[in-house]
């Protein structure tokens, strides 16, 4: 998303952080699965360390950090760019032996 305000540097970095990453840098995993185990659904990763060399390259690794807390079951993710904090929490599944709450 651009707006009138955004500098030709901006436009520029927003353009080159949104380009795809190659096949070859993407894996397909199975996700769920249906209960004969024939069909699920694919999920795309992507090797973290990819997204890392993007950001280098483009903005030098002072101008960016992610960090990570991890909660009994989740995790949140915070990567901040140029000053701008984005957050997000994934949640992992509990062993059978794993206390709940």
């Amino acid at each position: 998303m651009t707006t009138e305000s955004d500098t030709p540097r901006l436009r520029d970095l927003r353009a080159a952080l949104s380009r795809p990453f190659p096949l070859s840098a993407i894996e397909i995993k199975p996700g769920a699965l249906t209960k004969d185990r024939r069909r699920g659904l694919a999920l795309a990763y992507g090797d973290p360390r990819t997204s890392m060399e993007r950001l280098d390259e483009l903005l030098g690794p002072e101008a960016w950090h992610v960090s990570y807390t991890v909660l009994p079951h989740s995790v949140v993710c915070r990567l901040t760019v140029l000053s701008v904090t984005k957050a997000d929490v994934g949640d992992f599944p509990l062993d059978a032996g794993d206390p709940i709450g």
